[in-house]
């Protein structure tokens, strides 16, 4: 992460000695997305406060540091995340939802808020158009109800 951006350029494998980093799955998915002026301050506060926990733990940052690591500065199992979604949706009584439950929300709200279907290909990291269309492209309620008004309005009614 720099400025105003997130740098994805690797991806979380299983290799024959344990969880390893591999190439993204296609050219697509090496991006660099930009991210909003409130999620840069979470992060850089994430950041501060990640370092602080591993001096206390006798480690020390490394220079690319990841967002999310083990207890060891290492890979982060891929399966933590999922198990702190469902600590805290239990906290604050909501339903469950997965890691890729987050990533099809984030594409809904994308595509709510007006983002183009090439746009979200981009950020989402697909190698194609018609793949980001086929599996993100239903449509929301809200959206449901938009498209009448907008229909009306173009045609003067």
């Amino acid at each position: 992460m720099t400025d105003k951006t997130l740098h994805v350029q690797r991806a979380v494998t299983r290799g024959e000695n344990g969880l390893e980093f591999g190439p993204p799955k296609n050219k697509q998915s090496n991006r660099v997305i930009d991210i909003d002026p409130l999620t840069l301050k979470i992060v850089k506060h994430w950041k501060t406060a990640q370092k602080a926990e591993l001096l206390k733990l006798g480690l020390k940052p490394v220079k690319e540091q990841l967002v999310l690591s083990s207890k060891s500065n290492g890979i982060l199992s891929p399966s933590k995340p999922g198990k702190w979604i469902n600590v805290t949706a239990d906290k604050v009584k909501l339903k469950h939802i997965t890691v890729h439950g987050m990533r099809h929300t984030h594409a809904s709200l994308m595509f709510e808020s007006g983002i183009s279907i090439k746009e979200a290909q981009v950020r989402l990291g697909h190698s194609s158009y018609q793949t980001t269309a086929d599996i993100y492209t239903h449509v929301t309620k809200k959206q449901k109800l938009e498209t009448g008004k907008k229909f009306a309005e173009y045609v003067n009614f």
